[in-house]
């Protein structure tokens, strides 16, 4: 079965607003040395597994942070915009994993002086997500 971060990407990679500004750009925890932009970056920051009555709930809640990355801030805003209308509450099965909701809890600007020559904007947008194992 599929890893939530691999749904994740996946449902990203269906949004049709997502794609057209970063193509298939979507990479786990880091960009690769020399990514074009507009990029986005996954990354889980937690995950909890819940119990109830003393077993396991199958029910499994995750921080997961993505980032969208490009050397002019605007459009870095722009993909984490896509992003978030593309994952904002996003309930449905992809790759096999059942999603059962999304929500979008913090958001933040960053600067990555090392993401290129000019460096780049990025737009930390972390998500939780709710899935059953």
């Amino acid at each position: 079965m599929a890893e939530m971060e691999q749904a994740v990407r996946t449902r990203l990679l269906a949004v049709a607003a997502v794609t057209a500004l970063a193509g298939s750009r979507i990479h786990y925890v880091r960009l690769p040395q020399g990514s074009a932009y507009p990029a986005a970056s996954l990354q889980r920051i937690s995950r909890v597994e819940p119990s109830a009555m003393g077993s396991d709930s199958g029910v499994v809640f995750a921080r997961l942070q993505v980032t969208s990355w490009h050397p002019n801030y605007l459009q870095a805003k722009a993909l984490a915009t896509a992003v978030r209308v593309g994952l904002k509450r996003f309930r449905g099965t992809v790759d096999g994993v059942e999603i059962q909701d999304v929500f979008l809890d913090t958001e933040n600007d960053i600067y990555e002086p090392a993401q290129g020559d000019a460096g780049a904007y990025g737009v930390a947008s972390d998500y939780r997500v709710i899935w059953r194992e």
